[in-house]
């Protein structure tokens, strides 16, 4: 089997009309502020990075990413009062990133110790 990954160095709209089936990674890279996200209610199948210089990723409503992992390697992911959920939140890469929350709540579904990892 083939795994492919996506890199999006711009906003991302998902549709509500659309069947999601892609099964890679999802890659958000840009030195730009003010990238949008929107998942449309769908939930997401594959893990997330983010990274960028000066990059900022706003989320525009749930993030839900169940099963899997999302990575902070720099840049700012902003989930601007969403709810997220993940398997685990990683930012561990050492560069200059951050992680704006304001009254979102994240759930993680890691069974072990460690579903952050900072």
């Amino acid at each position: 089997m083939e795994v492919r990954n996506w890199m999006f160095m711009v906003s991302f709209t998902l549709a509500n009309n659309m069947n999601l089936t892609y099964s890679g990674s999802l890659n958000f890279k840009s030195s730009a502020a003010g990238n949008t996200i929107t998942t449309a209610g769908k939930t997401i199948l594959f893990q997330s990075s983010f990274d960028g210089a000066g990059g900022e990723w706003i989320l525009q409503d749930a993030f839900t990413a169940t099963n899997n992992d999302i990575f902070v390697n720099r840049g700012n992911l902003n989930t601007n009062g969403q709810y997220v959920k993940c398997r685990r939140l990683h930012s561990t890469s050492g560069l200059i990133r951050s992680l704006t929350l304001g009254s979102s709540t994240i759930e993680l579904n890691y069974t072990q110790p460690l579903g952050l990892v900072i």
